[in-house]
């Protein structure tokens, strides 16, 4: 009676993965390409390439599916984010490598696109889709490549309902100037509080390095306790004792190369709202006395979008 039972058993649980590998089958045999030559000539790849599709599954669900020529390597994957960035399309993750599975669960995923408004400065357009796993409702990796294929999960409006974001507002919120002042020509967005603090948000379209400047001088002015990235001079001097005790230093950027390079130390992070491909500097000032604690804290974010580059986004909290 036991070998019975444990053959029952065996035989419903292959019979169980066999009808879970045919839906997978199935699901893939019955997908039909939808018409969408914006997405297509959007998500083009910079590598020799047998097709270009935007697919949709029997449930609805789309992809756009990228047939490659040659097999996939993470230097290919590199070169093509760069060229989808340069177009606009922000993808705010990262690709797995491995067959597209709606389990793949993270705390974040989101693929952007932004555009000028022609005759509205200073204001973009974004189109944003967040595909979630059906069952979890979390965000999945949606951007997966495997062997010759790219597979990236896409919502059904995605590229056709936009949302218009002022970047420098007309009105500015009426309150009281941070401690260390606001950047020169800075234009306050919005304004929020926690605990005995608060964190004010401005725009600039001056350099990266200028700002930088100013408000390493504004800190050092006040505070006597200031950080800021590393300078190369740092650096170097780092590398030096390194050397006299023979250990090997970790490669790191000074601030001068990272200011120099935008695409140094880039990563996914909200500007302005909008989840986009950037780089955050952090500069604080600190004050401690017998029975209280000051500080100043400014960050300092660029996008790498082209169309979002030449906007600084000035985040200041302070207490």
């Amino acid at each position: 009676m036991r070998k019975i039972i444990t053959f029952s058993f065996l035989f419903s649980l292959i019979c169980l993965s066999f009808s879970t590998l045919a839906c997978d089958i199935s699901w893939f045999e019955k997908e039909k390409e939808v018409k969408d030559e914006y997405l297509k000539k959007l998500f083009l790849p910079n590598i020799p390439y047998e097709s270009v599709k935007v697919m949709e599954d029997n449930i609805g669900r789309r992809f756009i599916v990228i047939k490659t020529k040659e097999k996939i390597t993470n230097k290919m994957l590199n070169e093509y984010n760069d060229l989808l960035l340069s177009r606009g399309v922000n993808i705010y993750g990262t690709f797995h490598y491995g067959v597209f599975s709606w389990q793949k669960t993270v705390t974040d995923f989101a693929i952007t696109i932004t555009r000028k408004i022609e005759g509205e400065p200073d204001t973009i357009e974004i189109s944003e889709s967040v595909v979630k796993d059906p069952i979890k409702k979390e965000p999945i990796v949606a951007a997966s490549a495997k062997g010759k294929e790219i597979r990236i999960a896409i919502e059904s409006d995605f590229g056709k309902t936009w949302k218009k974001i002022k970047i420098i507002s007309d009105k500015e919120p009426a309150v009281p100037e941070p401690k260390i002042g606001r950047y020169p020509g800075a234009k306050l967005k919005e304004v929020s509080s926690y605990g005995r603090g608060r964190m004010l948000v401005y725009v600039s379209k001056d350099s990266l390095k200028e700002i930088v400047n100013y408000f390493e001088k504004k800190l050092k002015k006040i505070y006597k306790k200031v950080s800021i990235p590393q300078k190369k001079e740092e650096l170097l001097k780092i590398y030096e004792e390194y050397e006299k005790i023979k250990k090997p230093y970790r490669y790191a950027y000074s601030l001068e190369e990272r200011i120099e390079n935008p695409k140094l130390y880039a990563h996914p992070l909200k500007i302005f709202g909008i989840r986009t491909i950037s780089q955050r500097f952090d500069l604080e000032g600190s004050l401690e006395t017998s029975t209280e604690y000051y500080f100043s804290e400014v960050i300092l974010k660029r996008s790498i979008d082209p169309n979002l580059i030449n906007y600084i986004e000035i985040e200041i909290r302070e207490n």
